[in-house]
């Protein structure tokens, strides 16, 4: 649990109703969500200081991270691999735009020799976490970089690392019409990681729940908010 932090962290995610973002024997981006769905997205990116995404998100996701208004939070990549040049290459349009190049935290447990960290722009600032889980040293970073506010992306793992540490406070999970399955064959689930027990777990409370009608089905976008079991104490 991270000791009175000042950042509001918030999550926005869409998924199957089995909590399926990443159907099983799939490749690249599978946009499961509506045109609303993306615009509460889009939205939701301007009004925040900071986005994070785990870096399989950063490869896939075909996106440059603007706001609907063309905002350009901080870039917040999370990576557990041992080769940055693979895990967030070089030839993302986040990089080889320049009119799309914002401050970029790349956040990994084994900081890349200088000559690598020298072929990116200078807008990417390199942090290393030694922890198990990353979220305290982003946190801290980010406040230091005077960001109030961050919206978590995705991946499963890396909006489970948020919640594991306590850190989430707000969830905007669509819900989208479908049911995919296929756990065994390695679907993606937006909440992953160690997982927790019914004593352990996140609290959530409905606060907006907002049902639409899509080509291909009901759509529902909901709103939640957390709190944790220590909370109650």
């Amino acid at each position: 649990m991270l000791e009175n932090p000042k950042l509001y962290i918030s999550a926005c995610v869409a998924s199957s109703v089995d909590g399926v973002i990443h159907p099983a024997n799939t490749t690249g981006y599978a946009q499961l969500g509506s045109k609303r769905d993306l615009g509460r997205l889009l939205d939701l990116r301007d009004q925040t200081d900071a986005i994070a995404v785990g870096a399989e998100t950063f490869r896939t996701f075909p996106s440059r991270y603007r706001g609907a208004q063309g905002t350009l939070p901080v870039l917040v990549v999370i990576t557990r691999g041992q080769n940055p040049l693979q895990d967030v290459p070089l030839a993302s349009p986040v990089f080889s735009d320049l009119a799309a190049q914002r401050v970029t935290f790349i956040v990994t447990k084994q900081l890349p020799d200088v000559a690598t960290q020298a072929q990116y722009p200078p807008c990417v600032r390199w942090v290393f976490a030694s922890q198990a889980s990353p979220v305290a040293t982003v946190v801290h970073a980010l406040e230091g970089h005077e960001c109030h506010t961050l919206l978590v992306e995705g991946g499963g793992e890396i909006i489970a690392l948020f919640a594991q540490a306590q850190a989430l406070h707000t969830l905007y999970l669509t819900l989208t019409p479908f049911l995919l399955g296929g756990g065994s064959q390695g679907a993606r689930h937006w909440m992953e990681g160690l997982g927790f027990s019914v004593e352990t777990a996140p609290r959530l409370s409905l606060s907006l729940w907002s049902p639409h009608e899509t080509p291909r089905g009901t759509e529902v976008l909901t709103t939640w908010q957390l709190t944790y079991p220590e909370d109650e104490l």
